[in-house]
């Protein structure tokens, strides 16, 4: 398919215009007949570029799932696709593992994959065949993780990590506030020392220090966006404590949170716990996991 014409880049967004191949991006909605499956769908169609964007219904059938019954399901939905609609359908044995890769095979790293999930628990999240956890530690495309149940919102929420230095996460916040018309929200998540008693952290040798470089690595990140994009809002959200307790009150609000990807593969995010890790099993809100750096190779 050739590449839909261009506008002119609007002034702010010369780092948008740089970082997308002229190419129509493929926004893929994985559907297995579920409620989640069905709330990925309508995010995704809400996400799509008009004139840039194209939607793709992806199923991975298993003995437990076909085209068919997804197909029956679909046509209950307010405002579903029509008849014309794009439909993938890959096959494989019913088991996490399996259909997670099915379902990253024929992506581009360009692509955009859209995924429901039911986790409504963090004991559910630390599941390690869940398919959510699998699909974002092996997928070389940006995916967004969409609760079963979740509040729309324009609001994008980036999370900054201590050692982020990649730009792939902050292109991909940027043009979603830019798509939705709303400042991009920056917010890092520290304390001086885990498991360190809330009450006498202010009072601890290294308290100043740490505060301090929390708040580097915080505007480092910041300052390189309003490079990138200098014609966005940014707001500088520090947060202390646990990060997840930390940030959920950011994210309660959020239309969209986006991380990147650091780890090298599912052992990285299963064992060791990543912040996308435990997000997944608790968000309040769609979650983007962005690929970064060789990752996406």
């Amino acid at each position: 398919m050739d590449a839909p014409a261009r506008a002119a880049a609007q002034p702010g967004t010369e780092g948008a215009e740089a970082s997308h191949p002229s190419i129509t991006r493929r926004v893929v909605a994985a559907l297995d007949g579920t409620d989640a499956g069905f709330s990925a769908l309508r995010w995704a169609s809400a996400a799509l570029r008009p004139g840039r964007d194209v939607l793709r219904l992806l199923v991975v059938e298993t003995a437990q799932v076909t085209r068919a019954q997804v197909a029956a399901r679909l046509r209950e939905e307010q405002d579903a696709p029509g008849p014309d609609a794009v439909w993938w359908v890959r096959y494989a044995a019913a088991r996490s593992h399996s259909v997670g890769r099915a379902m990253v095979g024929h992506l581009r790293r360009t692509d955009l994959l859209v995924l429901g999930s039911d986790r409504p628990t963090r004991l559910g999240g630390l599941v390690d065949t869940s398919l959510p956890l699998y699909t974002a530690a092996v997928t070389r495309c940006p995916l967004v993780v969409v609760p079963r149940e979740w509040h729309p919102s324009d609001r994008v929420v980036l999370l900054v990590g201590e050692n982020d230095d990649t730009d792939e996460p902050l292109h991909f916040a940027a043009q979603e506030s830019l798509r939705r018309g709303t400042p991009l929200t920056a917010v890092h998540a520290w304390q001086v020392a885990p498991g360190y008693p809330a009450g006498l952290a202010a009072s601890s040798a290294g308290y100043a220090s740490a505060a301090q470089d929390a708040q580097t690595v915080l505007s480092t990140r910041v300052e390189r966006i309003r490079t990138l994009y200098p014609g966005l809002d940014v707001v500088e959200h520090l947060v202390e404590g646990p990060r997840l307790g930390a940030l959920r009150p950011e994210l309660i609000t959020a239309g969209l949170a986006v991380l990147g990807r650091h780890g090298a593969g599912v052992f990285r995010d299963v064992v060791l716990g990543s912040l996308a890790h435990d997000l997944i099993g608790t968000m309040p809100c769609p979650l983007a996991i962005v690929p970064t750096g060789k990752d996406r190779e």
